[in-house]
């Protein structure tokens, strides 16, 4: 199969990374892809071919000349499936290939309800999606939003648990921090909720640490919160690294407050390394179909402090149920492998095709 993923660019991020880990599966098992990047150039050198429609000039004549140069690159290869990774892509694709002799698949990252947060796009996005072939989402939550929508085939795939090949950690030997992985983003990933709610659970357990590892733009805004409460040393920003998964291994739990997430990628890789988790049932509904309450995980409704610190606090302090979280959550490696998940979306594109192909 020739598959062509449309993206905005490959980089440091979640949904880049879950691509790149998919477009490599897809090669291992025979299958031709290609990547279109529609806001960077190619810069890097891959094992796969990069084409680039990114277009300087005024917003208006940018979109035009991007659709045409999509249709064009789309035209000449031949492919067999189109895959617009995300919503704003998914419209790129749509806007640039009515009439062409393609499968367009559009692929759900964000929760539908708060993304794009421009009206006009969502508007356009209803409108646009009526024409696409299928639909591949991760989570149920998504699949209700959409499926009074898209006249094709609907399909949910979790993201694949990347295989980083490092060994959980043993509870007796995990350290008093508390940790998490996430772009500083407080209007996503509401990093002050998690503050509030370690400020009060420290005060029980002053043994303990929160580490947050990442960047973004609230870098500054999270320092002076550290700074105006004295959690000095016990809240600390530790930037953006290449290998999270090494630093946060031995931790006793992960935490996760976003106020809505798609299918969080930190969550997973977190539970495939056995850290007992606390998160909110965040917008998207990903947590909630990753996380079987008090089995794999702990689930808080969002906005709840004294019920997040409560959980915190009863990790902590007690450690049967750190190793029954644990035990549940590390399951997710198998359930979630990238061969698993690859054959689940070749899969979907069949399905979509075939639905194309019965519908004409």
């Amino acid at each position: 199969m020739k598959i062509a993923i449309v993206i905005w660019r490959m980089a440091f991020s979640g949904a880049e990374n879950v691509a790149n880990a998919l477009i490599q599966e897809f090669i291992s098992s025979g299958h031709e892809v290609e990547v279109i990047l529609t806001a960077s150039k190619v810069e890097a050198s891959t094992d796969f071919k990069v084409h680039s429609v990114a277009i300087d000039g005024p917003q208006g004549i940018r979109q035009i000349k991007r659709s045409i140069l999509l249709r064009k690159i789309v035209k000449e290869n031949n492919y067999d499936v189109v895959i617009g990774f995300g919503h704003i892509d998914a419209i790129h694709v749509l806007r640039a290939l009515p009439f062409v002799n393609t499968t367009t698949i559009a692929c759900a990252r964000m929760d539908p309800l708060t993304y794009p947060e421009n009206k006009r796009l969502r508007i356009e996005r209803k409108l646009m999606y009526r024409m696409v072939d299928g639909m591949i989402l991760q989570t149920n939550s998504q699949k209700e939003y959409f499926k009074k929508i898209v006249k094709g085939p609907t399909v949910v795939i979790p993201n694949p648990v990347r295989d980083f090949g490092i060994k959980s950690v043993c509870v007796a030997e995990r350290e008093n921090k508390c940790v998490t992985v996430a772009r500083l983003d407080d209007a996503q990933k509401d990093h002050m909720f998690m503050f509030e709610c370690f400020r009060e659970f420290v005060k029980i357990h002053p043994d303990y640490i929160l580490e947050l590892y990442g960047d973004g733009p609230d870098k500054q805004k999270y320092e002076n919160y550290i700074n105006q409460h004295g959690l000095e040393g016990k809240i600390v920003l530790c930037g953006r690294v290449n290998n999270p998964q090494e630093h946060i291994k031995n931790a006793k739990m992960f935490l996760l407050t976003s106020r809505h997430e798609g299918m969080p990628n930190a969550l997973i890789e977190a539970m495939a390394m056995g850290l007992p988790c606390v998160a909110v049932d965040c917008g998207g509904g990903g947590v909630k179909d990753l996380v079987r309450n008090n089995e794999n995980g702990i689930i808080v409704e969002q906005g709840d402090l004294q019920t997040f610190v409560y959980e915190m606090c009863r990790v902590a302090d007690d450690n049967v149920l750190q190793e029954r979280l644990s035990a549940g959550a590390i399951q997710i490696r198998a359930e979630l492998s990238l061969k698993a998940i690859a054959h689940r979306w070749i899969e979907a594109f069949k399905k979509i095709r075939k639905g194309k192909i019965d519908y004409d």
